[in-house]
């Protein structure tokens, strides 16, 4: 019952998105990040006595495939012109731990594989052909193949798998995976999916047998897309872009493995002529390591990438209809190391060295020379990120040394490689520090309380050394007393106080960057750093009164100066409150007097009939026996004054209010 269900859910996801394909316009894109998407395919029933020659049939069946197939991966997929998905990979060449190729998939139930007779079931054909495809095993129940093109034109076969449906009941995940050789010029895919269906429709019995009648077809399902690296579709070579030549062909000395070197006689097949040149470009300049290796130099927004010139037909070499290029189908590479293979026409080799020194897995593109050389065209080959990388090219050569009548007698067969090295390096001798707070970059001499961490912006082969310095009790320098002096590398975290000074190496170019940068809260020091005075120069200013702001920068105590012109003003204001001063003093002392004056004139006035002849005697008498006229006259004359000096003060102390 579940096994029903799930092919009619896998068929209703198939009518599904053909129906939405269908109303989806040409330009409409879809982001699909980490998603299977499936693909609609087109269904062929052949004739029980034929190979799947789907090619040649007029008419598309009205069935429905019996299995849904899936692409998986981070991608963005419209409709491309010829009307078949387009998958458009973003590749991102700094990360090197994601996988950022396409998955197939293809899913199905064994409902077909437990059917009852009289229904449509699966069985096994001893065809070890499909199409024009030699399979080389018998189809069994059911054969996948992948097929891959770089045109839609010439096809060739990438993988092959028999009886899938008895082997793997439960469908075949991620049997297959794009490469990066292929998403770089872009490429067309085509999985095939053959399988022969019978059911049984009369029963009859002769004699003691009984005979049964079955009716079979053969069915094919045709999936077809395309995708390609967007980042490596933009690349393109100019009529002024650098390019480097590497490689030279040789003569394997052994055929098999494609080992050691022998030299090329004229009698050789391949003397006097290349099959093709390989070349670099995208890169901004060159050097030469030890051992007279070139390293590629590149700066930000480079794109280091390796091209092929093929320069020869493959069946008619050289212009010689006698030699082509002959498929090796039981190939290795002795030198690498690799596994005996189907290497196809020509297989492409690339192998990288990282930063740690770690040699990995060689890459094996078999068939390169069919599935993505062009003659006459610059192909790129792959795109390169830092790094040290072997490439080789090993292929075959049929060459007929007698022709009878049209036929090759004895033909004979040569392997050639084409082998090289080289090395990819960022030329700047660049690193960021970021605050560990805020992840913010850091400038040179600048202060990180909180610390500081080491990006390298994905720079592997830049060597990191530093030194940390504090200032010592009474020091006037920091060379006095250094902490640490060590070697460093991208990420390290520094959070223990002091002054760091960082340099950077590149050992590609020679050149060499420094910073430095101060962790910590030490007044002192971030005046250091900011100002770029001494320790004693900033301690002098301290000790004369100035004070160290937040940001480290010196601020002086305020020194009130006054000028020529405020002198003479504050002198001129002065002179006037002085005379002020004399006047009101002056005014007063009239005042006394006249005061002083009338007491006198009430003391001596006297009425005319009063008789004062005998007065002067007693007048006289009294001045010198009593003081209490003087006194009298004293006391209002202080009092008097007292006043008048009370009543200025007051109309100063108002004025200065």
């Amino acid at each position: 019952m579940k096994h029903g269900v799930l092919r009619r859910f896998a068929t209703g996801v198939v009518a599904t998105s053909l129906a939405v394909s269908l109303l989806l316009p040409v330009t409409n894109v879809v982001y699909a990040k980490g998603t299977d998407q499936t693909i609609t395919p087109v269904v062929y029933e052949l004739d029980q006595n034929s190979d799947y020659e789907y090619s040649l049939a007029e008419n598309e069946s009205k069935a429905n495939p019996i299995g849904v197939l899936t692409v998986n991966g981070e991608k963005y997929s419209s409709v491309d012109s010829n009307g078949i998905p387009d998958f458009e990979v973003k590749k991102d060449y700094l990360d090197q731990t994601t996988d950022f190729n396409l998955s197939l998939s293809y899913l199905y139930d064994d409902s077909l594989l437990t059917a009852a007779d009289d229904s449509w079931h699966l069985v096994s054909d001893g065809d070890k052909k499909v199409d024009y495809i030699s399979i080389g095993e018998k189809v069994g129940k059911g054969a996948l193949i992948v097929q891959t093109s770089k045109d839609r034109d010439v096809w060739v076969t990438a993988y092959t798998s028999t009886n899938i449906f008895e082997t793997d009941t439960n469908g075949k995940t991620d049997f297959y995976q794009t490469t990066d050789v292929q998403l770089v010029e872009g490429c067309y895919y085509r999985v095939i999916v053959a399988y022969e269906l019978s059911r049984k429709v009369s029963s009859s019995k002769i004699l003691l047998w009984n005979k049964d009648e079955y009716e079979s077809k053969k069915c094919v399902e045709v999936y077809e897309f395309h995708a390609y690296d967007s980042s490596a579709n933009k690349i393109n070579l100019s009529s002024n872009s650098k390019k480097y030549n590497l490689g030279s062909r040789v003569r394997t000395e052994k055929f098999d493995g494609y080992q050691g070197v022998a030299e090329m006689k004229k009698g050789d097949p391949h003397y006097g002529w290349d099959l093709g040149q390989f070349f670099v470009s995208g890169y901004t300049d060159t050097s030469l390591d030890k051992d007279g290796n070139v390293i590629f130099l590149k700066n930000t927004g480079d794109q280091v990438s390796l091209w092929f010139n093929l320069q020869q037909t493959l069946d008619q070499l050289n212009n010689n209809s006698a030699l082509k290029i002959e498929a090796d189908t039981a190939g290795y590479d002795q030198y690498f190391e690799t596994p005996t293979t189907d290497f196809g026409y020509g297989a492409l080799i690339i192998r990288k060295c990282n930063s740690e020194n770690v040699k990995e897995k060689a890459q094996i593109y078999s068939d390169y020379l069919l599935a993505s050389a062009t003659p006459g065209a610059d192909t790129k080959v792959q795109l390169f990120e830092e790094g040290d990388y072997e490439v080789a090219l090993d292929y075959a050569i049929k060459h007929d040394k007698t022709v009878v009548f049209g036929a090759s007698i004895l033909p004979g067969e040569s392997h050639y490689r084409i082998y090289f090295k080289f090395s990819v390096r960022n030329s700047n001798s660049m690193f960021f520090p970021r605050d560990l707070k805020t992840t913010s970059e850091l400038s040179n001499n600048a202060i990180a309380p909180n610390g500081f961490y080491l990006d390298l912006a994905g720079s592997k082969y830049l060597h990191l050394s530093y030194v940390r310095e504090v200032l010592a009790p009474g020091a006037t320098s920091l060379t006095e007393d250094i902490r640490e002096n060590k070697a460093a590398k991208d990420g390290d975290q520094f959070t223990k106080e002091g002054i760091y000074t960082i340099t950077v190496t590149n050992e590609s170019t020679g050149k060499e960057t420094t910073k430095r940068i101060y962790v910590g809260n030490d007044e002192i020091l971030k005046a250091y750093m900011v100002t770029g005075l001494s320790i004693s120069e900033i301690r002098d200013r301290i000790a004369n009164g100035s004070t160290i702001a937040e940001d480290g920068s010196i601020i002086d105590p305020v020194v009130i100066e006054t000028t020529v012109e405020e002198t003479k003003t504050e002198t001129e204001a002065t002179s006037i409150d002085e005379s002020v001063a004399a006047e009101e003093s002056n005014s007063d002392s009239t005042e006394v007097q006249e005061i002083v004056s009338d007491q006198d004139d009430t003391d001596v006035n006297t009425p005319d009939n009063i008789d004062t002849s005998g007065e002067a005697d007693e007048e006289s008498q009294d001045k010198d026996s009593s003081p209490a006229i003087p006194i009298a006259v004293g006391s209002i004359v202080v009092v008097s004054v007292a006043a008048i000096i009370g009543k200025n003060l007051k109309k100063k102390k108002d004025g200065e209010a």
